[in-house]
């Protein structure tokens, strides 16, 4: 359903994303989920987190997007269910504990539903909603500026340089 992009203007969508506007229709619930789940995946630290940044306005409009109604109904059923799935293994609404209980939450689910152990039926959309949360964190201003190194054209060519396995990523991405 989300990989559907291509009709649809991923400029028009962030600059409302970032207007901190949301998509109609949206319930409270998913909403918070939403909230809590990009709070949780990219938190803030020394740089502002996937919620601060709007990524959560960002999927709802992109689900808002999607050409074809039946596949946005069957992504908002499956997402239902993978709210259901957190909150159940929460013990209680995802989107009212703590960061670090939210985080177990998540490792949890991660690992057992990407790993593919388990036949879960909302795999798929469970990746799309990921994969899309990263995606607008990563292309946000804030992420592509301040959580990676922004170089717009890189340095020369050093075949042979240490490795600093704290240093972070570079893009080039304005």
């Amino acid at each position: 359903m989300l990989g559907l992009t291509a009709f649809v203007s991923v400029r028009a969508i962030r600059q409302t994303a970032e207007a901190s506007e949301t998509a109609p229709g949206v319930p409270n619930a998913v909403r918070a989920f939403l909230d809590a789940y990009a709070d949780t995946l990219i938190p803030d630290t020394d740089t502002p987190g996937a919620k601060s940044v709007g990524a959560p306005a960002f999927v709802e409009l992109m689900m808002s997007h999607t050409p074809d109604p039946k596949d946005l109904a069957k992504f908002q059923t499956k997402l239902d269910l993978i709210r259901a799935e957190f909150d159940k293994r929460a013990g209680a609404s995802f989107a009212q504990l703590d960061a670090a209980r939210r985080a177990q939450v998540l490792e949890a689910f991660d690992r057992d539903v990407l790993t593919g152990k388990a036949g879960h039926e909302y795999a798929l959309e469970y990746g799309q909603l990921r994969s899309v949360t990263l995606y607008a964190y990563y292309t946000s201003e804030v992420g592509a500026t301040q959580e990676l190194r922004y170089q717009l054209v890189p340095g020369r060519y050093d075949a042979d340089i240490p490795f600093d396995p704290h240093a972070r990523a570079y893009s080039n991405f304005t």
